[in-house]
């Protein structure tokens, strides 16, 4: 039987070919757009950061994700069908500053056409005239004129009669988005050369021997430049046809005939980094890395590649504002496609960074693919670090996903300016699987950085961990960081029991089991050991003997301790450095015996109020809550055995209803029991020996230089001056 109290508590231009990919398709029961939207990543707001082009066939729009785990995230959608254009554009305040370094980074969605797939879309710099209205001039405005391999920014060909080069070239530069620099996303190759079947604006995609590129392909230029475009002619005995090619610098193409490079059904990261020698540089280097992140789980990816394209300034910025229009263009012919951009970072605003280390009590960082031992314990930090911008990183929302046979029992929270977060209760708990927490501090240039620390252990499961996705967010920016893949192997420790249990235990004397530990790494003194015991729910701490050999132990079940029928006992081994073994389960039952007459086990004397009282200082502290308090047993049955274990609840401050930074811990010569876990921690034990006894549980409770015992207040730095109260459920259990 047990009887529970509830008592207050009260106190205070590089080329690259990839010649393959990995790839996965959308499932083809899904469509494309469905598929895009539920599976958005992480991205920011961007309608504050830009406009979009409305004109009789610009399509593009922007929409909230329909990823739950992305709710924050808003998508620009360039191009919904055939026969389109869209662009979106930075509003003015918002504009690409070329003086300054900067970095804008962003997932692209494509389709899942593969070869059908069109067009595609471009990142463009641009001081067009028309500004925010900015995109290809087309020779009408009925759908049918648009040109697909424009893309919304490069000229249009269609001059196919005209025999002087130079003006062919002038005439396809001056349909383009001028003042600009563009980074191409091609999914679509126009590859016409040949007279016989031969269409206008359908050859940009030839190589200078006037052969096609190979496939789906990233490349750069200035759309606005006559240089840009490459005149050809092709004819037969009667006939001449004009055409363009466009001159793809920097160029980044899939392998021959691979045409899921692009169109695949699978967000693609891009990371865009520009970088000028100095604000009156006349040129900067803008770096493109293309698939830098795994679509699955947001790992940066070694797979991915890159190319550097010097920008002359003068082009994008002849009247040397220092200032340039960013945004995006698409556009479709004949074919359809989503084509589909979420931002994680614009430029000039935040430009920030987030990683995740698992260490072991060795201070090994985890790699992917390493082995860890079972009932290890594991250190798991995430770090958020602001690089630059133009305002505060603020308003984080840290959405923490942990990883499965780990259990975790502990947050922790510093900012660089040394200040630390309170956690509250609702946020986190022990053994929890997900954080969720606002940071309490803004990041910026006098607080770059913010980690959060959990500490716990490995369980004891085999088998591989797989890698958990967390973020973090705000309206400035978004970051993401992955934990790695890992193996647990066999634990360090093992338990092995040498008293065999066949049958029903004599249990009116103190009954002993004798075992053994296994090292499997590295042997540890006896002194540096302690077997944990949970027997029916009650946990007892017992250290291991010097003066037995290395690893033995003898584990002893006090008399009258065992209810009748079958008792649970679960016993573990944890080393002084916290590795654990797994635990080893038994099952004992004692022996039946004669029944006296049963006397009462009951609460006596309670005290209604515990307090703790003393003042903050800044720093982490304990407080001793004795004084006078007392708690009475009052056993009157002729022979008896009874424990006494207590959980508490969090402490919650009574205004701002806020939960205390700091815990209950009970103190005894097994050490320091923090009671705010769902298990209840064993208090005291007693056997009655034959006689009625009254028992006061507080009355060897105390706080001086020989010995802390008893319950104590656990306060943390970061502990805010209050008024707090919370509950103990004390639980009185028969033992026999």
């Amino acid at each position: 039987m047990w009887k529970a109290l509830l008592i207050g508590v009260l106190g205070l231009g590089i080329g690259w070919q990839l010649l393959a990919s990995p790839v996965v398709v959308a499932k083809s029961d899904e469509t494309s757009e469905t598929s895009a939207l539920t599976t958005t990543p992480q991205g920011i707001p961007i309608k504050a950061y830009f406009d979009t082009v409305q004109s009789g066939f610009s399509k593009a729009t922007v929409e909230g994700s329909q990823n739950p785990m992305a709710k924050r995230t808003e998508v620009a959608r360039l191009t919904t069908g055939s026969c389109q254009v869209g662009a979106i554009w930075s509003k003015p305040e918002q504009r690409f500053d070329l003086t300054q370094n900067q970095t804008v980074s962003m997932w692209l969605y494509f389709g899942n056409q593969g070869k059908d797939a069109a067009e595609g879309m471009a990142f463009v710099l641009q001081n067009d005239p028309r500004t925010t209205e900015a995109m290809t001039r087309f020779p009408g405005q009925h759908p049918k004129d648009i040109q697909g391999e424009t893309l919304g920014v490069w000229g249009v060909d269609n001059h196919n009669q005209e025999l002087s080069r130079k003006k062919t070239q002038q005439n396809v530069a001056q349909t383009a988005i001028q003042r600009s620099w563009a980074l191409e996303f091609d999914t679509h190759l126009n590859t016409d050369y040949v007279y016989r079947g031969i269409k206008s604006a359908n050859s940009f995609d030839l190589a200078g021997n006037q052969r096609p590129l190979v496939g789906p392909h990233l490349a750069a230029n200035y759309p606005a430049e006559p240089s840009s475009y490459s005149p050809r002619l092709t004819y037969n005995v009667f006939k001449y046809h004009r055409y363009v090619y466009l001159k793809h610098e920097g160029l980044i193409q899939a392998g021959k005939g691979d045409y899921t490079f692009l169109a695949n059904g699978q967000w693609h990261h891009v990371t865009l980094n520009y970088k000028t020698e100095s604000a009156d540089s006349p040129t900067a280097l803008m770096t493109y890395s293309f698939d830098d992140r795994n679509p699955i789980t947001g790992i940066s990816n070694r797979e991915g590649a890159d190319a550097t394209f010097k920008i002359d300034k003068s082009k994008i910025d002849p009247d040397k504002t220092g200032k340039a229009y960013w945004g995006f263009t698409g556009a479709t012919g004949s074919g359809m496609a989503d084509n589909l951009v979420v931002f994680d970072q614009v430029p000039g605003v935040v430009t920030g960074d987030a990683t995740a280390t698992l260490t072991d009590s060795k201070q090994r960082v985890i790699e992917e693919g390493d082995v860890v031992a079972q009932g290890e314990p594991l250190q798991l930090t995430y770090k958020l670090k602001y690089q630059q911008g133009r305002t505060n990183w603020q308003n984080i929302l840290a959405q923490i996903n942990l990883p499965e046979k780990v259990a975790f029992d502990t947050v922790t929270i510093h900012n660089a300016d040394g200040s630390l977060d309170e956690v509250p209760a609702t946020d986190w708990s022990a053994n929890t699987k997900t954080f969720k927490h606002q940071l309490t501090s803004p990041l910026g240039p006098h607080n770059t950085w913010v980690t959060l620390t959990f500490t716990g252990k490995s369980l004891a499961q085999s088998g591989v961990v797989h890698p958990q996705i967390s973020s973090f967010t705000s309206d400035e920016a978004a970051a993401e960081s992955t934990t790695p893949e890992f193996n647990l192997g066999q634990p360090a420790l093992s338990l092995v029991l040498d008293t065999p249990i066949s049958g029903p235990i004599d249990n009116e004397h103190d009954y002993f089991l004798k075992g053994h530990v296994v090292f499997h790494e590295k042997p540890y003194p006896n002194t540096d050991l302690r077997i944990v015991s949970k027997q029916n729910g009650v946990t007892q701490y017992q250290s291991l003997s010097k003066k037995d050999a290395a690893g033995e132990f003898t584990y002893k079940i006090p008399a009258n301790r065992l209810h009748t029928g079958k008792n649970s006992l679960e016993l573990m081994v944890i080393a002084e450095d916290g590795v654990s073994s797994n635990p080893l389960l038994v099952t004992v039952e004692p022996q039946e015996k004669e029944e006296t007459e049963a006397g009462q086990l009951a609460f006596g004397t309670l005290s209604e109020k515990l307090e703790f009282t003393g003042s903050l200082a800044g720093r982490s502290q304990e407080l001793f809550g004795h004084k006078g308090f007392r708690l009475v047993v009052k056993d009157e049955r002729p022979h008896g055995v009874w424990s006494l274990q207590a959980v508490a609840e969090p402490l919650i401050e009574q205004d701002t209803k806020k939960p205390l930074a700091g815990q209950l811990v009970y103190k005894s010569q097994f050490g320091d029991q923090p009671l705010n876990g769902a298990d209840a921690q064993l208090i005291d034990e007693h056997d009655n020996e034959g006689k009625q006894t009254e028992t006061n549980v507080a009355g060897d409770w105390q706080h001086n230089k020989k010995m802390d015992r008893g319950l104590f207040l656990r306060l943390a730095s970061s502990a805010i001056a209050g008024n707090y109260q919370g509950k103990i459920t004390w639980i009185l259990t028969d033992a026999m």
